[in-house]
């Protein structure tokens, strides 16, 4: 019975597992939670700007997850969004692409049925899921495309009013905010005051095994990838090339995680940073 019924053993276990790691005690958590001294002058500011008219952030990133693409974004009827503005809730155009290049959840999957039925029957396209912000420094590239690569240039993105914002490709509340360059730099500080400490330093429950990870592909030179061959159905599949994250015992590491910018520039794989993909994967 136990090997009948592995499948749902497993699945349970890993649901189970999964269901302790919430990043809850970051310093806005902290803030929320009745400690005033939790954020600095900066912060509050950014937390201000996010909450208040001037950004309307929390059109889509909003409750406690952070995001309309949650049960926060659920009313009784458990199927249309905050006013009854998105009949799948979470879901918003941001003018990210020009809606014929990318149609999102506006699109058909590969039978040709909609992809969203709420989206088709109210003919919206373009629209794309809102993530939730917890650890945002340590997520990126931002954008469903990977279009910004850093959290000064995602709020650059939002005060310009998007990329691609004529033809309707903005949803509501997204539009030019024009912020001055002392409302970014509290946006960006607020948005970096949601890292949990126990995820920068994979404290327990976020400690974790040795674990490999794809980082880009192999390559011969800076023009050509290297074949991967070890399944003939896919000839021109390129190799993958893989980094190891060494294992962390439940008190953690004694130095940061990486943050995505600092991996683009190439720092922090001094030591002083961790999980900075420099290690091999000695798994494979």
């Amino acid at each position: 019975m136990a090997e009948y019924n592995f499948g749902l053993f497993w699945g349970l276990a890993i649901q189970a597992y999964e269901a302790t790691l919430v990043a809850n005690d970051s310093r806005v958590d902290q803030f929320f939670d009745g400690s005033a001294a939790a954020l600095n002058s900066v912060e509050h500011q950014g937390l201000r700007l996010f909450q208040g008219g001037a950004t309307d952030c929390t059109n889509c990133q909003a409750g406690a997850e952070l995001t309309l693409a949650s049960l926060s974004g659920l009313n009784q009827n458990g199927r249309r969004g905050r006013g009854g503005r998105a009949a799948d809730p979470g879901f918003f155009r941001t003018g990210v692409r020009p809606i014929n290049d990318d149609v999102g959840l506006g699109g058909l999957d590969i039978f040709g049925i909609p992809l969203s039925r709420g989206a088709a029957g109210n003919g919206a396209q373009c629209l794309f899921k809102t993530p939730g912000l917890s650890n945002v420094e340590f997520t990126g590239a931002y954008q469903h495309n990977g279009g910004q690569a850093t959290l000064e240039q995602l709020i650059d993105f939002y005060s310009r009013g998007g990329d691609f914002p004529g033809g309707g490709n903005l949803g509501p509340g997204i539009g030019n905010k024009n912020l001055s360059t002392a409302d970014r730099t509290a946006l960006v500080a607020f948005l970096k005051a949601l890292s949990d400490d126990r995820v920068r330093y994979k404290r327990a429950p976020f400690d974790h095994p040795e674990l490999c990870v794809p980082v880009g592909h192999q390559q011969v030179d800076s023009a050509t990838l290297v074949i991967d061959s070890s399944n003939p159905q896919f000839r021109l599949s390129a190799a993958d090339k893989w980094a190891g994250l060494p294992p962390v015992d439940k008190s953690g590491n004694s130095v940061p995680l990486q943050s995505f910018d600092e991996l683009l520039q190439g720092a922090r794989a001094d030591g002083s940073r961790a999980h900075s993909l420099q290690d091999g994967c000695s798994i494979f």
